[in-house]
């Protein structure tokens, strides 16, 4: 009877850990600090020969469900003219579950700071939003790649003509197909 206590005790003992483990997996992350940075290129759908390679960097913080939850600021430079764009954003990056997942939800609403090609700026709408995978990832930090759609609005704006009077034009707006490869940390 003694070595039946004996192997049962054993037996209980070895597995408990394993329990303990995943317990501990399934315990919710704490909330924490959060930052990262991408680098992106967009094509441009509008055919407004506006596509553009950029950056970006963002903060806020992490939730059991929610990777991501902060503000960022970019700089989008086009590959053919000098017309920059500058978007400030909010970033909301979830998987909708407090589990691991492989892949994500990126969106990223704001306004654009845009540089007109008469050296003028404008303000208009910025909206991203993608879905994404991990690449890789610890406990200090996760790689990802991000497909997605972002539209930037251009406005109208005020210019002098060749008489000296004021013409109001409209700027198209932009729609481009973007690439995004990051990390957070």
């Amino acid at each position: 009877m003694k070595h039946l206590i004996a192997i049962l005790v054993l037996a209980l003992a070895s597995i408990m850990p394993s329990y303990a483990q995943a317990a501990e997996e399934d315990a919710p992350k704490a909330l924490r600090f959060a930052w990262g940075a991408d680098l992106n290129s967009s094509v441009d759908l509008s055919q407004n020969d506006m596509t553009n390679i950029g950056i970006d960097a963002y903060f806020g913080i992490s939730l059991p469900a929610v990777e991501m939850l902060g503000v960022g600021v970019g700089a989008n430079v086009p590959v053919s003219n000098s017309r920059y764009s500058y978007p400030i954003f909010a970033i909301l990056r979830t998987n909708f579950s407090s589990r691991p997942s492989l892949c994500f939800l990126d969106l990223r609403p704001g306004i654009s700071i845009n540089n007109r090609i008469d050296s003028r700026q404008q303000t208009g709408a910025y909206v991203s939003a993608g879905v994404g995978i991990q690449l890789a990832s610890t406990r200090s930090f996760r790689s990802h790649l991000i497909l997605g759609y972002t539209f930037t609005s251009q406005g109208d704006f005020t210019t002098t003509a060749t008489d000296g009077s004021d013409l109001v034009l409209h700027a198209p707006d932009l729609h481009f197909a973007t690439l995004r490869l990051g990390i957070t940390f």
